[in-house]
């Protein structure tokens, strides 16, 4: 039977028309088919290795010299499977940055702690069986030559805007197996509001060990628990500082800001790159904000966990 549930030409030919049919006459009219359950990622891993013979080569593919949290997370998921996996890592054309410098500047092999096999260049890939394209929206000429190269049966594009057209160009490749996915839920909706586009969500997560844990026995408890960061590029026009900065002051003139004991200090923690001048950050707050600026993926990670 198909993904749907129905006979297929194959099953047909295998001499099973008649039991489809009696459990097709079974079912009130109308019926659709009931979808059968899907597989685990371990269980469609071992029964592609027991049907082919060999483990499933898979591709995690990042032509942007960003977006490495994410390929940090699918590196994490992946390993735990019996499959065959390449990362294809494109660099920094300006300024000029390979994708091996990017790794060693960025902090991300130190928060990985290993080297995967890992191709600094998405050119000449590879045949593979499954890809995964981290950043195909702002690159979809480079992600169409991949699948081109690669043939890969089934592809995974990962979205980062629900509402950028270019998924629709991507959505239009000649290939038989495109799915889209996104790293929220409100990104999906949007992706099948406006795009009309058939999206899930899903967020791979690297499961990071900060060097300042901080638990609830902790004497300091009360503070490292407390408050919340922003994080990415400093751009008001994707993230609206301006509003934050509303209402910390409306809680200032309401006497909620800043905080006395015993309530937990209140601080807001920025993190990202970019031009610190766009935050306009007020003066009246300043003094419970914190701009974090560049950090490398270890010291990321340690403040954004505390």
């Amino acid at each position: 039977a198909d993904s749907q549930g129905a006979a297929t030409p194959a099953a047909a030919a295998a001499g099973q028309p008649a039991t489809a049919a009696a459990a097709a006459a079974a079912k009130p009219a109308g019926t659709r088919p009931q979808r059968p359950p899907p597989l685990s990622p371990t269980d469609a891993a071992e029964r592609w290795l027991k049907a082919a013979g060999r483990r499933m080569r898979v591709a995690i593919v990042n032509e942007a010299p960003y977006h490495l949290e994410i390929v940090a997370g699918f590196l994490h998921v992946l390993s735990q499977l019996p499959v065959d996996v390449t990362w294809y890592q494109a660099g920094q054309s300006v300024p000029a940055v390979s994708a091996v410098e990017l790794l060693e500047v960025t902090g991300f092999n130190k928060l990985l702690g290993f080297m995967p096999r890992m191709r600094p260049t998405t050119d000449q890939p590879e045949p593979v069986d499954f890809a995964v394209f981290v950043s195909p929206e702002y690159f979809e000429r480079q992600t169409q030559a991949f699948l081109k190269a690669a043939k890969p049966i089934s592809a995974v594009m990962l979205a980062h805007n629900g509402m950028n057209r270019a998924l629709q160009r991507i959505q239009a490749f000649d290939h038989p197996r495109l799915h889209f996915a996104a790293l929220a839920p409100h990104v999906a909706a949007a992706s099948r509001q406006v795009l009309r586009i058939h999206t899930h969500w899903m967020m791979a997560t690297w499961p990071f060990a900060s060097q300042r844990p901080c638990k609830s026995s902790s004497e300091d408890a009360d503070t490292c628990l407390s408050g919340f960061s922003i994080q990415g590029n400093f751009e008001s026009a994707r993230r609206n500082y301006t509003r934050v900065w509303a209402l910390m002051g409306a809680a200032q003139s309401a006497g909620v800001l800043p905080t006395t004991p015993p309530a937990k200090p209140f601080h807001l923690h920025l993190l990202g790159r970019g031009n610190v001048k766009t935050l306009g950050v007020p003066f009246a707050v300043a003094n419970m904000t914190t701009v974090h600026l560049n950090l490398k993926f270890p010291q990321y990670y340690d403040q954004v966990k505390i």
